[in-house]
């Protein structure tokens, strides 16, 4: 799903199987100015990994999506992409996902859990931004 249809440049990908969680990340995304696509399933995977995107939220307890494999396509789609772990999983399961992420190459940028609330991930995202914008 793209939030905004029309809109070709990278966004956010946010891969969460939580809907409500999904369209309150990817509000946060736009209130900042970024688009965002949530991708909800391993059917939609492959189509949206073949977008461009400047930065994927995953989420790492979908029962649809193995997290591993996602970082698996991203090493091989777009490599240069950076990860946020954005999870209520356990913090062993986040440093092993932290783990298989530098296997594959992949830069993690950090792990924010979805209950410390939104307004922590627009700062997270603003940093984001901030810090990739060229000097």
């Amino acid at each position: 799903m793209n939030s905004n249809p029309g809109v070709s440049a990278p966004g956010v990908m946010i891969v969460d199987d939580d809907m409500f969680i999904a369209e309150l990340a990817v509000s946060c995304c736009e209130s900042i100015g970024l688009s965002a696509k949530v991708v909800q399933s391993s059917a939609e995977l492959g189509e949206v990994m073949a977008q461009p995107s400047i930065l994927v939220l995953l989420d790492l307890t979908m029962p649809e999506v193995d997290p591993v494999d996602v970082m698996r396509m991203m090493a091989e789609c777009q490599p240069s992409v950076p990860l946020l772990f954005f999870s209520g999983a356990a913090p062993e399961r986040i440093a092993a996902a932290h783990g298989v992420a530098k296997l594959y190459g992949i830069r993690v940028i950090g792990s924010f859990e979805k209950q410390k609330g939104l307004g922590e991930l627009r700062d997270v995202l603003l940093t984001f931004v901030n810090e990739s914008r060229p000097a």
